[in-house]
């Protein structure tokens, strides 16, 4: 599938500081990102195509596949479900650091209200993402100036759909719709997943799967179509997700190597707190007036019109 102007909704936060003049994942039109070692890591094959599912490439590693499925079950966990977490961001930028704090709500149908608020500097930033099952409105706001964008989602999945995309959760995955399930789809799709392990934090048993970026990713970063042996600093290298008894994502960290030395650090930690499923949740909290006098952007063709293109 072709890159969307749209950053994953995983680093929501970052385009605030993306606005301010900082950089972290990249520009718009690319990918989701994740983390891993990328070429040290056995790719899964044809892993850039929204039909494939773990266990389709008959060389993925027993211990792929595992991770894969308890991912995916993780992700089929969380569809659908009435759900309301806190969030908190941990953001590393050269040698700079800064939090973002926000709240996630989660209905039925792509319904979704994502809201952030960060500091960079003496600027605050807010980001509010809010689907009624219908459109997404996107607004970010840098000091005074705010910018309102919309998407007619279910004009861009009837495309995905007459454009031979089966697979409705990776689907929204990279259009940068669907929120938790679509995040946990963007990483089950674009990386090599390890096998899960055990651990004990606070008393609490956590699975922790890890993994690193197919070399299908890896290769949009390289103008020879091979898979580059370095990614931008700005890019990170590996992705560790902490997932619940209920296997509920708890913490989701992407990672960075660093320069000739044996170890990474964490570009960016989203943990997810508080969560509660299958609580009452009001429709008003999908519900968004754009401000009066504000100029709102649509940009359903621009997703519409990359769909219905032939693969180059």
């Amino acid at each position: 599938m072709k890159s969307f102007p749209r950053l994953p909704w995983a680093v929501g936060s970052a385009l605030i500081a993306l606005a301010a003049g900082w950089t972290l994942f990249g520009q718009e039109g690319q990918e989701p990102r994740g983390e891993g070692r990328g070429p040290e890591t056995a790719p899964r094959g044809d892993a850039a195509g929204p039909e494939s599912t773990p266990g389709d490439d008959p060389g993925a590693s027993p211990a792929s596949d595992a991770g894969a499925r308890l991912l995916q079950q993780a992700r089929d966990n969380l569809i659908n479900k009435p759900l309301e977490a806190s969030l908190a961001e941990d953001i590393l930028i050269g040698r700079g650091r800064f939090k973002a704090t926000g709240r996630y709500v989660q209905g039925p149908n792509l319904k979704l209200r994502l809201e952030f608020t960060v500091k960079v500097g003496k600027t605050e930033g807010t980001l509010l993402e809010v689907c009624d099952g219908q459109i997404l409105w996107t607004h970010q706001k840098i000091g005074e100036r705010p910018r309102i964008t919309r998407r007619d989602v279910r004009e861009i999945l009837d495309a995905a759909s007459q454009a031979g995309h089966i697979d409705d959760n990776l689907i929204t995955a990279e259009l940068g719709l669907g929120g938790l399930p679509a995040l946990l789809a963007s990483i089950e799709r674009n990386m090599v997943l390890e096998a899960p392990r055990e651990e004990t934090i606070d008393g609490q048993t956590v699975h922790v799967i890890e993994g690193g970026w197919t070399e299908e990713f890896l290769k949009r970063y390289s103008a020879t179509g091979e898979a580059p042996q370095e990614l931008p600093g700005n890019v990170p290298e590996r992705v560790q997700i902490y997932l619940d008894g209920e296997l509920y994502p708890r913490r989701i960290v992407y990672r960075k190597k660093v320069p000739g030395r044996d170890f990474d650090v964490p570009l960016l930690t989203l943990d997810i707190k508080d969560i509660r499923v299958n609580a009452p949740v009001s429709d008003r909290e999908f519900v968004f007036e754009p401000e009066r006098g504000v100029f709102v952007e649509d940009i359903t063709r621009q997703y519409t019109e990359r769909l219905r293109a032939p693969a180059q």
